[in-house]
């Protein structure tokens, strides 16, 4: 067909159904079609379907939930929560049971039952101790309160540095006896008990030195042994010491201690110038300390015969 030749109306007809498809005028196309058919009737009916749209039927109305009672409330809480497990019983902890700590708490009751047996026997011990110390320092208390009346003759020779140095014809002079305690907030248990005393001999004594260094020596061990010194000093005409002079009362002072010791069960025993110059230590067993053994230690004393070395032990150091 040439391009100047009028279209034919089966032609238009097709143009226009096309328009009507490409706006998705379906009804229009359809009204179209059927009027083609009828005017042409060479054309094979159109076996295309076009359903009609039914319509969307209306949503049902959901009906309002009955307002929950309390009860109906705490039933339906307590049906969403998971089901807790039952709580344990005392002492089956899964935190607290394991068998790890069992033994640790075991083994600390048995510590602490250790630790309060053993807190229980020093502290009996310390009882025992503080008991036997107070009549040690009854004893001795009355002791020096009759010495010191009578003041008797110390048949003891006591040797300075060798043996023309001996103090000799001593008498007791003055003495006493006291104690010392803890605190009340350790007990009040006593500790100690303390013995001091002096003897006294013909009058005074000199101790001569030409070397300073050697004067020094014997100062200190004359300051050690208790005496109280008065120091005279000798120069030459060039100022240089000539002699050194210790002067010193003819007193030996006497100190006796009896100490506690718990932690052994026994008595330790410190003296200075007891027998002979110089310190001397003894120890006893708490058990071995009573009034016979006190009279022993008070003829030793006394420079009479006494058994309270035999009963003693004498400890070196």
């Amino acid at each position: 067909m040439s391009s100047n030749q009028a279209p034919s109306p089966l032609d238009a007809q097709a143009e226009a159904l096309l328009a009507d498809i490409a706006t998705f005028d379906l009804e229009a196309a359809k009204r179209r079609v059927a009027a083609v058919d009828g005017r042409y009737t060479g054309l094979r009916s159109s076996q295309t379907s076009f359903p009609t749209v039914k319509d969307v039927p209306e949503v049902p109305e959901v009906p309002a939930a009955p307002a929950a009672t309390p009860q109906a409330s705490h039933a339906l809480h307590a049906s969403s929560r998971p089901a807790q497990a039952s709580a344990p019983e005392a002492g089956t902890s899964s935190l607290l049971g394991g068998g790890l700590l069992a033994q640790l708490r075991k083994e600390t009751e048995q510590r602490q039952q250790t630790q309060a047996s053993a807190a229980e026997l020093l502290a009996a011990r310390r009882k025992r101790c503080s008991d036997v110390l107070r009549q040690v320092t009854d004893y001795l208390r009355e002791f020096t309160r009759q010495l010191n009346v009578l003041q008797p003759e110390i048949p003891r020779t006591y040797y300075l540095f060798d043996k023309h140095d001996a103090f000799s014809g001593l008498v007791w002079a003055k003495g006493g006896a006291d104690h010392r305690s803890a605190s009340e907030g350790d007990g009040g248990h006593i500790l100690q008990a303390g013995f001091a005393y002096t003897l006294k001999g013909r009058g005074q004594r000199q101790v001569d030195q030409f070397d300073p260094a050697s004067a020094e020596r014997v100062r200190k061990v004359l300051i050690d042994l208790g005496f109280k010194l008065e120091v005279q000093i000798q120069r030459n005409e060039l100022n240089q010491i000539n002699r050194i002079r210790f002067a010193f009362a003819e007193e030996i002072p006497v100190q006796v201690v009896w100490r506690a010791d718990p932690d052994q069960d026994q008595i330790l025993i410190e003296a200075r110038n007891l027998e002979r110059f110089g310190v001397t230590r003894f120890s006893l067993p708490l058990d071995a300390v009573n009034g016979q053994l006190l009279d022993e230690f008070g003829c030793l004393v006394l420079g009479r015969e006494s058994q309270f070395r035999s009963k003693a032990k004498i400890v070196v150091g």
